[in-house]
């Protein structure tokens, strides 16, 4: 059952780190930022979740990911770095 639980939360990084921003790059910048801006984040998506008695844990493991993963890519998206 560990197994399962580690190969969902790469699943889940994945589509939330990578499917997210594809997505938008396949459609115009409107709708890009819609997509983008529609998209729960932090606090919300781990109460969406709650709400949805989906597993509250993963979701915060992945909010906090995400936030790390911020730090470190947001300088390649912009050139930054």
């Amino acid at each position: 059952m560990e197994n399962r639980r580690g190969f969902l939360k790469k699943i889940a990084l994945g589509a939330s780190a990578l499917a997210l921003p594809a997505g938008a790059l396949a459609v115009d910048d409107k709708t890009a930022a819609a997509a983008v801006a529609a998209s729960p984040g932090g606090a919300t998506s781990n109460l969406i979740t709650y709400l949805a008695r989906g597993n509250v844990a993963l979701s915060i493991i992945l909010t906090a990911i995400a936030s790390v993963a911020v730090i470190l890519t947001l300088p390649l998206w912009f050139d930054i770095g």
